[in-house]
């Protein structure tokens, strides 16, 4: 471009020209290869959502199968059950709190309680604080034995 024989002022319109018209093109070939991507892409599409629709019908023929057959109500009791005997297993192995009160009411004698109190570190295990008045030091001793003789592990 140097040896033409174009004024400056014509030179630098024809460059900006040249550069705009050169965008142009490039931008019309990156829309045409945007457009041949969409194209392409289309039947993929189509078939998708096509599989997407009759899996959703297949589905929901199943699900209206299902309550037919009455499987739901059959499904719901069973889980009701199970949450039921998980509940039970665990009371049937849990010391029981009225249990407790009830042997150390058995097992007194003449000794006078005048406070008890429960705590729980696993369901198997309670840690009892028992307060009262022994009116010899013999009957004390003679709890404290028959206490711990009433269930194997009592300390």
């Amino acid at each position: 471009m140097r040896h033409t024989l174009l004024p400056l002022q014509e030179k630098i319109v024809l460059r900006r020209e040249y550069r705009f018209r050169a965008v142009i093109v490039l931008l019309l070939l990156i829309s045409a290869a945007g457009f041949i991507g969409i194209i392409s892409l289309f039947p993929s599409f189509i078939k998708a959502s096509y599989e997407e629709k009759t899996s959703e019908m297949d589905v929901n023929l199943l699900k209206v199968e299902k309550n037919k057959q009455g499987l739901n109500t059959l499904e719901e009791n069973i889980s009701l059950s199970k949450k039921l005997l998980a509940h039970f297993d665990n009371e049937i192995f849990q010391i029981k709190t009225t249990a407790i009160i009830n042997n150390l009411i058995a097992i007194k004698d003449t000794l006078r309680i005048t406070s008890i109190s429960i705590s729980r570190s696993t369901p198997n295990t309670a840690t009892i604080i028992i307060q009262g008045i022994a009116p010899t030091r013999n009957s004390l001793l003679a709890f404290k034995t028959k206490f711990e003789s009433a269930l194997p592990g009592n300390k």
